[in-house]
């Protein structure tokens, strides 16, 4: 969020109520140039394995391993 807040505002479209698509690319570039993309997926395969961790005490049987599933399924399910 921090990073995206920062290309908004290198981009001067921060306060702008409406963004064009020159825009947008320009704020992609600028995650991608520092390193966004791999940061948040690193930050979500951790924050999964950590729900994970918390979920497994809970799980009585093997019924409940859908919930292990879906965790999985949300982390890497494509658009």
């Amino acid at each position: 969020v921090i990073l995206i807040m920062i290309a908004l505002k290198k981009t001067k479209t921060f306060k702008k109520k409406t963004i064009t698509k020159d825009e947008i690319n320009a704020i992609i570039a600028l995650v991608n140039q520092y390193g966004g993309i791999p940061y948040a997926e690193k930050k979500m395969f951790e924050l999964r394995d950590e729900a994970k961790q918390i979920i497994a005490p809970y799980l009585t049987d093997a019924s409940n391993s859908d919930l292990l599933d879906l965790v999985d399924f949300v982390v890497n399910r494509s658009k």
